[in-house]
């Protein structure tokens, strides 16, 4: 169960460690507690009240860490997380994309997987691949595609401004 920031460091550091060879690097930017009624999100219209009612951060990708998720195609099923695309009526929000996770179902790889739908990389197969869409993911290795596809991807949302590029100590 993810519980307050130093779990959620140790979620980007691993993320970090995943991401090493691919020019990808997260660091936390700001935590916030979300309402009690926002912690348990059972429909579409609950996650996209999430994009409705707190304010963009801006050039990060935001992570909203909820206590628990109902996989909205499964409605007897839970989530450990998932890549959002804002589908609600507020036209501003419209292209407002962000990550869910559920203190509940999550691990430490959930974080990982997740920002690797937000850069374009879609479900695998094979489950030693991070990106393996199934509950039995034994690996958490990346194609060469992939880190491709991770390239293009990135560049694409710094010309977007969806995201900023940060140098490294020493740069």
């Amino acid at each position: 169960m993810i519980e307050g920031k130093e779990a959620l460091l140790e979620r980007v550091a691993l993320a970090n460690k995943i991401y090493g060879n691919t020019r990808l690097c997260f660091e936390i930017g700001e935590v916030l507690p979300l309402p009690t009624e926002m912690l348990d999100l059972i429909s579409r219209n609950d996650r996209n009240s999430l994009a409705e009612n707190v304010p963009s951060p801006g050039k990060m990708i935001q992570v909203f860490l909820v206590r628990s998720a109902r996989d909205v195609d499964k409605p007897d099923g839970w989530i450990a997380g998932v890549h959002w695309q804002y589908g609600g009526k507020q036209k501003m929000q419209e292209k407002r994309r962000f990550i869910i996770l559920s203190s509940m179902h999550s691990n430490g790889e959930t974080l990982a997987h997740e920002l690797g739908h937000w850069f374009g990389l879609q479900h695998q197969k094979e489950v030693s691949n991070l990106m393996c869409g199934s509950g039995f993911r034994t690996g958490i290795l990346l194609s060469k595609e992939q880190i491709k596809i991770l390239h293009a991807n990135r560049e694409g949302a710094l010309e977007r401004k969806e995201i900023e590029a940060r140098r490294a100590a020493g740069e």
